[in-house]
């Protein structure tokens, strides 16, 4: 606990902090704010679960002027709003913090906003995640474990997994190692097996970019739902979703 406080206790930004014995949680004040911000001792499922949704749909911000006092946000983009209301109420029950939801301009999309600094403070300096632009995504290493994998799997194909008639449940991108841990990860913690990961390049409006994609073998499909616990409602759907 005191090292979390140690590397959190940006003075900058947080007036007091206490520790409650009872629910076993770090509460925050920030400066400039009435708001009292949770921040729990130890990393547990819920934690993990919600690093796999902000490396999925999942973007931190922290602005480049005012480097004193720079802005920070999370945002997190998905169709379904009423996931995203979901993860606003972990946000809600783990952090003291409810998001704002707004729907895309003219597209079929929602956005949850998170902009309290203290919290994108506990992912970038205790979890380890980086903001910007996810150019080399890495499994944060205290989420490397068989009790914690599963969760940060879970979130993070709720936002990027997809499933095909063909092919059955896939994961793409562009980071190559990153998929390629995910893929070992997958068999040594569970025995989930997959397919060669692929490798090629597609064109966009923006131009030709690399892209990865691997599916879960179909002898492994039913072991993979069974211990990755998913919650989108896309996952039982019937028919494809893509």
């Amino acid at each position: 606990m005191e090292e979390i406080i140690r590397q959190i206790n940006d003075r900058r930004f947080i007036s007091d902090i206490e520790f409650d014995e009872e629910d076993g949680k770090i509460k925050l004040w920030s400066k400039r704010s009435k708001y009292k911000i949770s921040i729990p001792k130890k990393v547990d499922e819920r934690i993990s679960y919600l690093c796999g949704v902000l490396l999925g749909d999942g973007n931190i911000n922290v602005g480049k002027k005012h480097i004193n006092y720079p802005r920070m946000r999370i945002r997190i983009f998905n169709k379904s709003k009423s996931f995203l209301e979901n993860v606003n109420k972990e946000f809600l029950d783990i952090f003291n913090v409810c998001g704002k939801l707004t729907k895309k301009k003219d597209k079929n999309c929602y956005i949850l906003t998170i902009h309290r600094r203290i919290v994108v403070i506990y992912f970038l300096k205790i979890i380890g995640l980086s903001s910007g632009k996810k150019i080399n995504l890495v499994i944060p290493k205290m989420l490397r474990n068989r009790e914690f994998f599963k969760y940060f799997l879970a979130g993070l194909y709720d936002t990027d997994g997809f499933k095909t008639d063909t092919f059955g449940i896939m994961m793409q991108g562009s980071n190559y190692e990153f998929l390629k841990n995910i893929i070992n990860l997958l068999n040594r913690f569970y025995g989930v097996k997959s397919r060669k990961l692929y490798y090629g390049t597609i064109k966009t409006p923006f131009g030709i970019r690399s892209r990865c994609q691997f599916h879960i073998k179909s002898e492994s499909m039913d072991k993979f739902i069974n211990i990755i616990p998913l919650r989108h409602n896309r996952w039982i759907l019937d028919g494809p979703v893509v």
